[in-house]
């Protein structure tokens, strides 16, 4: 196993592959590439819009293999989702193994399915935040409803008012009550624990309003993926918004940090930005090209951690702007959600990998699988009764992990640059989409 000596093994960016350029496959795993259903018939989150993608590739450690990997290049194909149509995503599974993994003990995964909206389709659930009655809230997209769940697993639900509304992101704000997006309804949402709505509509028409946040200034400011903009509403209501400077970025995750802004995530054009409480925009660069930065949150150590949905990392970056990135084990795991936990790290969700993931602020990584199959967690938060929650979107379940568990140990192959040239026919004979590799 490959054993990154800062952050992680090369990457390699996705190009055409050009004619006469020598195959190497990939030693992939059995179930490497599959078909799933989107949950939700004409559901497609804004998640997975995103039309890049890149892999992470380890050789053996070797200085030969270091400086071959620098220059290989990757072409994949990939299928994404397209709004308002029963979506399939391609998923390939692990296929190496690039960071330190260390052990943690007595932990567990608990999980309690969530009803089916009109007894049949997955709600869709998305988002999910601890409310200020010692419950968890989530959002259903897919039903149009907020759901509670208790610490004990007692489910109830509440039904948005506005029709197909896509209940998205949601968090407590400082007035005691439930703060959501709605994507679908270009509203922001509010709801009392007892289950009283009100609503707001958004000025700009078609914002596809993502996550949102609770700031210092006792507003919620939230993320308009198709506005490009960063809203703003007080608790009275009244709604502002900010343009975000770079031209369809794609605003999605938002967080407020320890310097009294509020920062952001760039889907579209893998930036992280900072707006402060006056409306005052910066952006910064992540490093990784095509990184699709995704979830963003505080951490402890006073920096803003994010996922890398596309780049298949945790990105952390300084409130002065200065990043650092460190690869997840499983490869092509699509990191969404992330969360601070009371143990001093940061949790995250895998989409892809079906497993939660957890990363101290050195940098070192564990994950831990989801017991249900292809179970997609997506939102992730800490709970009142010190566990994580999350969302389980494929298999319609609220999922509660607790501190302790032994991670994963992952035997998953490792592809060794010059040992590679075995297994393009087969694959293609299989069925399988052929990764080819080719020197820049």
């Amino acid at each position: 196993m490959l054993v990154p000596r800062q952050i992680g093994c090369q990457l390699l960016r996705l190009t055409p592959w050009i004619p006469n350029s020598p195959p190497i496959a990939l030693r992939l795993h059995p179930h490497a590439a599959e078909i799933r259903n989107w949950p939700g018939a004409g559901v497609a989150t804004p998640h997975m819009l995103r039309r890049r993608s890149e892999i992470e590739l380890a050789g053996d450690g070797s200085e030969t293999e270091a400086r071959a990997a620098t220059h290989m290049t990757i072409a994949l194909r990939r299928l994404f989702h397209r709004p308002g149509v029963h979506s399939r995503v391609l998923a390939f599974l692990p296929l190496v193994l690039c960071c330190p993994v260390i052990p943690a003990t007595g932990q567990s995964i608990t999980e309690f399915p969530v009803p089916l909206f009109q007894g049949t389709f997955s709600s869709a659930v998305q988002s999910i935040t601890s409310g200020p009655d010692g419950a968890l809230w989530f959002t259903e997209l897919g039903a149009s409803r907020i759901g509670r769940i208790t610490t004990a697993g007692v489910i109830s639900e509440f039904t948005v008012p506005t029709t197909s509304s896509g209940p998205f992101g949601i968090a407590a704000g400082p007035d005691g009550e439930l703060w959501f997006t709605e994507g679908f309804g270009n509203k922001v949402g509010r709801i009392t624990t007892s289950g009283t709505f009100a609503e707001f509509t958004i000025p700009t028409a078609t914002s596809a309003p993502a996550r949102i946040a609770a700031g210092p200034d006792g507003a919620l400011w939230f993320a308009e993926l198709g506005g490009d903009k960063i809203g703003r509403i007080t608790t009275a209501g009244a709604l502002s918004e900010f343009n975000v400077p770079t031209a369809a970025a794609g605003p999605y995750g938002i967080a407020a940090g320890s310097d009294g802004a509020l920062w952001f995530t760039e889907f579209n054009s893998d930036k992280i930005g900072r707006i402060t409480t006056a409306g005052a925009v910066s952006e910064f660069n992540v490093p990784t090209a095509a990184a699709g930065p995704h979830g963003i949150a505080a951490g402890p150590d006073g920096a803003l951690w994010f996922t890398e949905a596309s780049g298949n990392k945790i990105g952390r970056v300084t409130t002065a702007g200065t990043f650092s990135e460190f690869v997840i084990p499983t490869a092509f795991s699509q990191p969404t959600g992330i969360t601070a936990g009371p143990d001093g790290a940061l949790w995250f969700t895998e989409f892809n990998g079906s497993k939660i993931g957890r990363i101290m602020t050195a940098g070192v990584l564990d994950e831990f699988v989801v017991p249900t199959p292809s179970s997609f967690p997506f939102g992730i938060t800490a709970g009142p009764d010190g566990a994580r929650w999350f969302t389980e979107t494929g298999v319609n379940k609220i999922g509660r992990i607790t501190t302790g568990l032994a991670p994963i140990v992952a035997t998953i192959p490792v592809l060794t640059l010059p040992r590679a040239l075995l297994l393009a026919m087969a694959l293609a004979a299989a069925g399988f989409v052929v990764l080819t590799l080719q020197r820049a």
